[in-house]
């Protein structure tokens, strides 16, 4: 389960950024501040060059970019929360509240694609935005996701 990659120091529930941009900068930021990653520059160009692709925002008022780089050993994943909205450039138009953030090594081509798939059938989950409304501490953030994540392996969530 992708909860395995997720820790209390990569969870911010309070981003300031105003777009998508502002809000990869001030993650990879805190993480470089950190000491999680050396170097955020390369990271945000991979991040950028997802972006451009396609928009990573999932619905919901959540977001999803993820990307592979050859600057990480280990996979990465972030959490951040805005209460004002981030501007991810939407289909619908509407702001995003949260952030999912995958960061994954170059190397681990198939480990990434099952846990992009595995994230994504998380996100889906139609319960998951009230919870994720409700968290106040990065505690009760993971705490949240084990759970559902325990609940979808025994079927009990979508």
């Amino acid at each position: 389960m992708f909860s395995q990659f997720l820790f209390e120091d990569q969870v911010y529930l309070d981003l300031k950024a105003k777009n998508s941009f502002g809000c990869f900068l001030e993650m990879l930021r805190c993480l470089e501040d950190s000491k999680i990653i050396k170097d955020k520059a390369p990271i945000l160009t991979a991040l950028m060059t997802r972006e451009e692709l396609e928009p990573t925002s999932v619905g919901c008022s959540i977001a999803f970019p993820h990307a592979r780089t050859f600057q990480l050993e280990k996979p990465i994943l972030i959490i951040g929360r805005s209460k004002e909205g981030i501007d991810f450039y939407s289909r619908d138009g509407k702001k995003i509240n949260f952030v999912f953030m995958l960061l994954f090594p170059r190397k681990f081509n198939e480990l990434y694609l099952e846990l992009v798939g595995e994230i994504m059938r998380f996100l889906s989950n139609s319960a998951l935005l009230d919870c994720l409304q409700k968290i106040n501490t990065p505690e009760e953030l993971i705490t949240l996701i084990k759970e559902i994540e325990k609940n979808m392996e025994k079927g009990f969530l979508n």
